[in-house]
């Protein structure tokens, strides 16, 4: 798993940890970042948390091939909607937000009308303390991250997210696997297909996989290798 470009919207805590893990790791040619404030750019360019650092968002996120939003929940259909029209096609995005039912839905539409990829995600990870001065490149080592597809879903994009949160330190041990099927191995990061009647039986029941339920409410968090 290797992006050419990773733009992280937001470089805080989590922002700036996931841009760590991906230098730190060699999971992309360059970690672009996007901030409000010129304090702010100089202040992650200095921290070292990110290659690159922008305030325009079209700038930030052009020719990325994955795109993370690490904003406030509140605040990233807005960014969405800002940036849609400058993704490439077939962009993956993902979020680090830990409301994921109202977001799924509002984001995931937006992205089929924009024609890139989503899958919501959020790794269960934190710190006492806030901003990028505090970010560090183990922060998920071992934590639980929470995968959200749903029935419109592209098999190849939730498998990408899963294989990223191997790769950056959340899901470490363990493997997905489907009626005896290893669909995605967490030490190895051995990714396998499964044709479009598959992944509609496996969507829910899969290890590792949390889904939302018809009342929205996210199923149990469990770990990679435990049943749900």
């Amino acid at each position: 798993m290797h992006f050419r470009k990773v733009t992280l919207v937001g470089v805080g805590l989590l922002g700036g940890s996931l841009g760590m893990a991906l230098r730190r790791r060699g999971l992309a040619d360059e970690v672009q970042g996007f901030v409000r404030r010129a304090s702010s750019v100089a202040e992650c360019l200095a921290l070292g948390v990110v290659d690159r650092c922008s305030r325009n968002l079209a700038e930030a996120v052009v020719d990325a091939d994955l795109v993370v939003l690490c904003s406030p929940v509140g605040q990233s259909p807005g960014l969405f909607r800002e940036m849609s029209r400058h993704l490439s096609p077939d962009c993956l995005v993902t979020d680090v937000g830990s409301v994921k039912s109202d977001l799924v839905a509002e984001i995931e539409p937006l992205a089929q009308g924009a024609g890139v990829r989503f899958v919501g995600s959020h790794p269960m990870a934190g710190a006492e303390k806030s901003g990028p001065a505090h970010a560090r490149a183990d922060l998920f080592e071992g934590a639980v991250c929470v995968v959200t597809p749903t029935t419109a879903s592209d098999p190849s994009a939730v498998l990408a997210i899963l294989g990223l949160t191997r790769r950056s330190g959340t899901i470490t041990r363990g493997s997905v696997t489907f009626e005896g099927r290893e669909l995605f191995n967490a030490e190895s990061g051995q990714m396998k297909g499964l044709s479009d009647e598959e992944w509609r039986s496996v969507r829910g029941s899969a290890v590792g996989l949390v889904t939302q339920n018809p009342r929205g409410a996210l199923n149990p968090v469990m770990r990679l290798g435990e049943q749900l």
